[in-house]
């Protein structure tokens, strides 16, 4: 049986708070309002919404591939998928900011036999072109639909902090400061790299200077990653009866990660928080709470349903036990 520790208990109660705030709302709507929602919704939208939501966590899966490819030729597609849907299952269990890239750099390091020089250049390149992305989507998106003017500051701003933050990350690794963290990193996890500044550096300019279509075809895979996010959005509203375009959707179901990521409350796999946020722009956009309410629950059901068979399969494909994952991941939290 798992056990609560101490200090993710007021983790555990924002979740619950959250939840009953929404559940709350959910059982004070008007049902003569709600169902024409629930017993109209055509079903024929429920499978290709199921779809782009697979979709959309393979590309973001996949899309640092190539540039992992360019450090390490021999590099296995399925495997660095598979990595890569386990160290996403890590966030939905443990509320810990950056254990994803932890535990990409742990799997990688393991099963793909890769320095963690080359995964931590990929992956500090990879959330750049990201954010760069999302910001360019996100902007276009404003200023072709009409956006509160709350929302547009809040969003921008969250760009700038993003581009702000990874930019200096991208930087961090040539730091004394980043000798010490990885340093304690290959000690706990038995790792073993020399210098890594200098490794790091050499990665990079490998990446950068070679790596150029890798580059290319990993912003295109982002850039696909988002249409299928817009798309996923799409027919998820159309299940409750609810019309949106491409634009709105992925403001609502996309961008809004750029201000879900700098947000100081960090729960696992995002619940409640993203919920909460998305209900917000849902309102600010002209949504009613009622409709914005079920769609975050449904979202946040089909989300689940699809994604966590995926991510636990991934680690069987690796054969290891995610509970261990998520053991090690933690001991080496609390021993840092």
């Amino acid at each position: 049986m798992m056990k609560i520790s101490k200090d993710m208990l007021p983790v555990v109660l924002i979740i619950i708070t959250i939840y009953a705030a929404l559940l709350y709302i959910a059982l004070n709507l008007n049902l003569d309002d709600v169902s024409p929602m629930l017993f109209t919704s055509n079903l024929n939208y429920l499978i290709p919404t199921v779809f782009f939501r697979v979709f959309a966590l393979l590309l973001h899966s996949f899309s640092w591939y190539f540039l992992i490819k360019v450090l390490h030729s021999n590099v296995s597609a399925v495997r660095v998928l598979g990595i890569t849907l386990a160290a996403i299952l890590t966030e939905v269990i443990l509320p810990i900011g950056g254990v994803t890239e932890v535990a990409k750099v742990l799997l990688a390091s393991q099963f793909l036999n890769i320095a963690p020089d080359a995964v931590i250049s990929a992956l500090l390149l990879h959330r750049l072109l990201l954010s760069v992305i999302t910001a360019v989507v996100t902007i276009i998106a404003i200023n072709i639909i009409e956006v509160p003017l709350s929302i547009s500051l809040t969003i921008l701003s969250s760009i700038v902090g993003l581009l702000v933050l990874n930019a200096v990350m991208l930087l961090l690794p040539s730091s004394q400061m980043f000798k010490k963290v990885v340093g304690k990193f290959v000690v706990r996890f038995n790792i073993s790299i020399q210098d890594p500044s200098a490794k790091y550096r050499e990665s990079m300019r490998k990446v950068l200077s070679s790596g150029r279509l890798a580059l290319i075809l990993t912003s295109l895979t982002i850039l696909a990653e988002k249409f299928s996010n817009g798309v996923y959005g799409i027919y998820l509203c159309r299940l409750m009866s609810t019309d949106i375009n491409i634009f709105t959707s992925l403001i609502v179901f996309d961008s809004i990660y750029v201000i879900i990521w700098l947000l100081p409350v960090v729960t696992p796999g995002n619940i409640g928080v993203f919920e909460t946020v998305q209900i917000m722009i849902f309102k600010l956009l002209g949504t009613s709470l009622k409709s914005a309410t079920l769609i975050a629950l449904l979202n946040r059901a089909i989300t689940l349903i699809t994604e966590l068979p995926l991510m636990l399969l991934s680690t069987t494909y690796l054969g290891i036990r995610a509970r261990q994952l998520i053991r090690t991941l933690s001991s080496s939290r609390s021993k840092g």
